[in-house]
């Protein structure tokens, strides 16, 4: 029972050193940040199309609502919430003029917003949302936020394998 103990004692203190140091790996190389804007541009559009998704990205990512999650030193969030990223979406759609009083007014001007946008995977994607939305204001706001939630699973699943990379490279160093 004491050497069961002892084995479990090492393997936590080994667990936790390895995390920590991953942890930390992962806060100055900024991996979350640069996962979230990898996640962003992957649902923006096709990563050869550079031009499209440069725009695109700098529109989004100055969108008050995202804007105010950087830092004060400029540094990118490291997470964003659906509600914050429906907000930048539909800032973007404005065309330059207060969405309507009516949800369908506003409706009618964020479709319009999506008309005028160049071909790219969001405008896609945001055309499926909008036909889903059969008018609907609210729904096609709530229709923005499942498809963040859904692309940011990906993301994570992304930044999780990343982790265990690192992860495994610092278990076999520390136990060296």
């Amino acid at each position: 029972v004491a050497l069961i103990v002892g084995f479990a004692a090492v393997y936590s203190a080994f667990s936790l050193i390895a995390s920590w140091i991953q942890e930390s790996i992962a806060g100055v190389a900024k991996l979350r940040s640069k996962t979230l804007i990898s996640g962003i541009e992957a649902m923006i559009d096709d990563p050869k199309n550079a031009t499209v998704i440069d725009a695109l990205r700098k529109q989004i990512l100055a969108q008050p609502s995202i804007a105010a999650a950087y830092d004060a030193k400029g540094r990118p969030p490291s997470y964003l919430s659906a509600n914050q990223f429906s907000l930048a979406v539909t800032g973007l759609l404005e065309t330059g003029n207060a969405i309507g009083s009516s949800g369908s007014q506003a409706f009618e001007q964020v479709s319009s917003g999506i008309g005028a946008m160049q071909p790219s995977r969001l405008k896609d994607a945001l055309n499926r949302v909008a036909s889903q939305a059969a008018g609907n204001y609210t729904d096609f706001v709530s229709g923005v936020e499942r498809w963040f939630d859904d692309e940011m699973d990906r993301a994570s699943g992304w930044y999780r394998r990343q982790s265990q990379i690192i992860l495994i490279f610092i278990g076999i160093a520390v136990v060296a």
